[in-house]
């Protein structure tokens, strides 16, 4: 039996996840490949570098508040005139080289497979094991939400967030896992970033905003539904998901010390669940 850990992307709704691989120690070396998006990828690099589960936590919740810094109304001044993302990819930077370093994805400890999306070729990109990338480059390809940061250039390719096409991707595990070891049976454990109860309210007619919200949450909650569901007709894969009940949608940039211990709490709450 092969085992996959699949971490959501989720902005700093990552750090809920986070909390709960320090909380219960989870060793990376009992995984045989690890994947992520966003979020998550980060998470899943800075694992398979070597970083101990129990300073796991730590590190993404200062990376989130070094990076999710400006205030409101500098983020929207900058979106509304054209000058650029809401924040600069600097701290990020700095904040993933005191995970990874100069390390390559070679040098993971485990398989390890992030997802991003190519602009110029409007295809998907898996930065695994097997490619001569950084785990730098993997990583601000991944994490390159659009508005949020701009897009990370990675030779020929200009590479977002893949959570713009997949924010759960334990069924990329399973394939990549399928592929590595085409005769072994697969255990998916797959990590969420929070949900709320019920869906959003409908309230017609829809303003924009109200729509790009909806939007927003049927990727990060409709990916797992359907990756999950796709899982369980597989007879050779032994499908798990962990997910933590939220009491409301909260912002991805969100880094208020109330909104922290939120998801403290959350992540002591784990439940399995199918969203």
């Amino acid at each position: 039996m092969k085992k996959v850990l699949s971490i959501d992307g989720g902005g700093f709704r990552g750090l809920i996840p986070a909390f709960y691989l320090a909380d219960n120690n989870i060793d990376i070396k009992d995984f045989d490949l690890v994947v992520g998006t966003s979020a998550g990828g980060l998470l899943a690099l800075a694992l398979a570098s070597g970083m101990p589960p129990r300073d796991i936590a730590d590190f993404y919740e200062s990376l989130g508040r070094k990076v999710f810094r400006k205030p409101a109304l500098v983020r929207a001044a900058r979106m509304v005139f054209g000058l650029g993302s809401q924040y600069s990819v600097k701290p990020l930077r700095q904040s993933i080289a005191s995970a990874v370093g100069e390390k390559r994805m070679s040098d993971a400890l485990i398989p390890v497979l992030v997802t991003a999306h190519d602009l110029a070729s409007g295809q998907a990109v898996w930065f695994h094991e097997n490619t001569d990338y950084s785990m730098m480059d993997a990583a601000l390809a991944t994490s390159a939400a659009p508005t949020y940061f701009p897009p990370h250039t990675v030779g020929d390719m200009e590479c977002v967030d893949g959570g713009l096409y997949m924010n759960s991707p334990s069924d990329i595990g399973f394939a990549a896992a399928r592929k590595l070891w085409p005769s072994e049976p697969v255990e998916v454990l797959s990590l969420g970033t929070g949900y709320t109860e019920g869906d959003l309210k409908v309230r017609r007619p829809w303003h924009p905003v109200g729509w790009v919200r909806r939007v927003i949450h049927v990727c990060l909650n409709g990916s797992a539904q359907v990756a999950g569901k796709k899982l369980q007709y597989i007879p050779s894969c032994e499908y798990t998901r962990v997910n933590f009940p939220l009491d409301k949608d909260y912002d991805m940039d969100d880094v208020r010390r109330k909104t922290i211990e939120v998801y403290r709490e959350a992540a002591k709450q784990w439940r399995e669940t199918e969203r």
